[in-house]
């Protein structure tokens, strides 16, 4: 007798996808809620930090948190999508020497400004 393949999919969608019917039954939808800043601070550690190795101690600048959540509203996905995107363009980065997230203070103009878009 033979099996199918078997395969895992996971799509990310903001809004219900169309699924097709023979898929319909093995489908489990995934609700995300909005993080509340808190969590979101240590979302943004974790970020920081290689995969299984969060690093507790880590913090976050209060002004990066707080641009970040009035960007993102809490929302998961697109916190980390904007964390990335600091990071690439070094709006945000890790200061070692005091283990804190922070705004990049060597730019020049108004990062905070870049951060909020």
């Amino acid at each position: 007798r033979s099996q199918c393949p078997q395969m895992l999919l996971i799509s990310i969608a903001r809004k219900e996808l169309d699924i097709p019917k023979s898929l319909f039954a093995m489908t489990v939808p995934i609700h995300l809620n909005k993080m509340q800043k808190s969590d979101m601070k240590s979302f943004i550690r974790s970020l920081f930090c290689e995969p299984g190795m969060i690093d507790k101690n880590m913090r976050v600048d209060g002004d990066v948190a707080d641009c970040i959540y009035e960007c993102t509203k809490g929302c998961p996905l697109y916190t980390e999508r904007v964390v990335f995107w600091a990071m690439r363009k070094k709006i945000i980065e890790l200061d070692e020497s005091r283990n804190r997230v922070v705004i990049n203070s060597t730019l020049n103009g108004d990062p905070i400004g870049r951060l909020r878009g």
